[in-house]
């Protein structure tokens, strides 16, 4: 991987979602923002619905509907998605979080 001074406007990721039957892997691509864009997101979104602010930072994820092809980001998919799946809104925060921080899952 080459190291850019200004990175990419977007980046993949793939964010461990916990479900009753084990951890699934999702294929997200987030949008970038910078330390100071991060913080006023932050600010901005203190008291704003998780589903809308995340909305605003996933460009597109893999996520299916029951007619197994994929759904698009949206307010209310997105909402469905935690209702579903309680842990999810933390699981994606903090791997967006931790991906512009740019933490490393380590070694076991």
């Amino acid at each position: 991987m080459e190291f850019k001074l200004n990175p990419n406007p977007t980046f993949s990721r793939d964010v461990e979602l916990s479900t009753p039957e084990g951890v699934a892997k999702v294929p997200f691509t987030f949008k970038y923002k910078d330390k100071v864009e991060l913080d006023a997101w932050f600010k901005t979104n203190k008291n704003t619905q998780t589903a809308k602010a995340l909305c605003e930072v996933v460009e597109s994820w893999r996520v299916l509907g029951d007619d197994n092809n994929p759904v698009d980001v949206t307010e209310d998919n997105m909402k469905r998605l935690f209702t579903k799946y309680q842990a999810a809104a933390s699981e994606i925060l903090t791997a967006y979080y931790d991906a512009l921080k740019g933490s490393r899952a380590k070694n076991s």
